[in-house]
């Protein structure tokens, strides 16, 4: 299988977007974590994590042509 490079950039949003979310989990905890059971923590922070991974790799642009090309 052939994997393929990532940028730094790239690699940095993606990085930046999961510690966000994980930023965000724990403020749901604290806030309200006599509601969240852990299953509900579970699936919430799956939902974030991938949340992040997807906005990160849609809205963040890699590399662009050079001005003029």
């Amino acid at each position: 299988m052939l994997m393929h490079p990532m940028c730094v950039q790239c690699m940095m949003a993606a990085a930046t977007s999961v510690s966000a979310a994980s930023g965000v989990r724990a403020w749901l905890g604290n806030r309200f974590g006599s509601v969240l059971t852990p299953r509900r923590l579970r699936l919430i922070t799956i939902a974030l994590f991938a949340l992040a991974v997807l906005a990160s790799g849609l809205f963040v642009s890699g590399s662009s042509a050079p001005p003029g090309s």
